[in-house]
């Protein structure tokens, strides 16, 4: 030992209970310092000590600048949070698992080239977002039944339903979309598929996919083919939560610069 230095005390070392073996425990409370869970008990018992760090409790200006006491309010924020968390209400089904949470899901996205980008967890889409893979029987394959909107009229009306990835494009129009167009307000958009008319036919119209540029922070409309399912529509593509499909009558465009996400 070089000349002038200091042993620590070996006192400083000793289990403050026993007084005879180091000590492995500190308690989060008070500067107690225990070599077992036996000296440990002993402790709480002799000081009333219940060990538990009371995260509103008085600390000196000193205190707060230690490391050990940022982390402590790191954890307590940490654990308002996770109760936040669990107190939300979440729906979960035999069969059915929300694709955040759905490994196999995730799985065949990932696979097909389908980027998910989540949206912020308290935002009306990530709320309105029930895609879920289900799965039919104990043998069969599951499969992803998707959240989809279907933005018509240049933006201004949408209808949102829950698609099934092997239905084709046009046969989801037709069979789950052109109905709800026909109750809503009139509109050119929405006389054209009126009952007494189909003034244009189903061939005619075309389908476009809003694709993200996560890189450019933009979003693009990428022409579909309406004979295609929705799971061959969306391989190799970023989308936000869910897909959203774009209507659009004949020898109508919309400005892609300008597009807003839905």
């Amino acid at each position: 030992m070089m000349q002038g230095s200091i042993a620590p005390s070996s006192s400083s070392r000793l289990c403050s209970v026993c007084f005879e073996a180091d000590f492995k425990y500190a308690c989060p409370v008070c500067p107690a310092r225990t070599c077992s869970v036996a000296c440990s008990k002993r402790h709480k018992l002799r000081a009333s000590c219940d060990g538990r760090r009371r995260p509103s409790a008085f600390k000196t200006k000193s205190d707060l600048q230690q490391p050990h006491q940022v982390a402590a309010d790191f954890d307590f924020l940490d654990s308002i949070q996770r109760s936040l968390n669990l107190a939300t209400p979440t729906t979960d089904t035999t069969g059915e698992h929300q694709l955040h949470t759905d490994k196999q899901a995730r799985e065949r996205c990932l696979a097909q080239g389908v980027r998910v980008l989540n949206a912020p967890p308290n935002s009306s889409r990530a709320k309105r977002n029930k895609t879920s893979s289900r799965q039919c029987g104990p043998d069969s394959e599951s499969t992803i039944v998707w959240t989809v909107d279907w933005v018509l009229d240049d933006a201004k009306n949408t209808i949102t339903i829950e698609m099934d990835e092997n239905l084709r494009l046009r046969d989801a129009f037709q069979d789950r979309v052109i109905d709800s167009i026909r109750h809503m307000a009139s509109s050119p958009f929405t006389e054209s598929f009126s009952l007494e008319s189909a003034q244009v036919p189903l061939e005619e119209i075309e389908f476009r996919l809003q694709t993200l540029d996560p890189v450019n922070k933009s979003a693009t409309l990428s022409p579909l083919v309406s004979t295609n399912t929705l799971s061959q529509a969306l391989v190799n593509t970023t989308i936000l939560e869910y897909p959203s499909i774009w209507v659009s009558l004949p020898k109508v465009k919309y400005d892609t610069h300008t597009l807003q996400l839905h």
